[in-house]
């Protein structure tokens, strides 16, 4: 062979090393690049969910309070009749009393 045709050999295998460099640089590069992305989106996504979460714990919280708003109301107005319930009763026993008595002693 010629010392041409040795020099051209090497120079190939020069290249080809150097590709071969490039290449696992290249896919080093992609690897990191695609497990920061994968990484970014986990944070996106866990982000998201917290969003949601705080989001429906409002909602949730909203609404608890409104029915408990709601049960109050109908608690007082229970409260309420009972109370006038009560005093009619309490009314009408008092009148009972007192006309049993006007019944039994008369108007003295």
């Amino acid at each position: 062979m010629s010392v041409n045709t040795i020099d051209q050999v090497k120079q190939i295998e020069r290249e080809a090393i150097e590709l071969e460099r490039e290449y696992k640089d290249r896919l080093k590069q992609m690897e990191q690049e695609t497990e920061e992305t994968i990484q970014s989106m986990k944070e996106k996504v866990e982000k998201d969910l917290n969003t949601f979460k705080e989001e429906q714990s409002k909602l949730k919280e909203e609404k608890l309070d409104k029915l408990k708003a709601s049960i109050k109301e109908e608690e007082d107005q229970a409260v309420s009749q009972l109370e006038t319930n009560f005093k009619e009763k309490e009314d009408k026993l008092v009148d009972a009393v007192i006309e049993e008595v006007m019944r039994t002693y008369g108007n003295s």
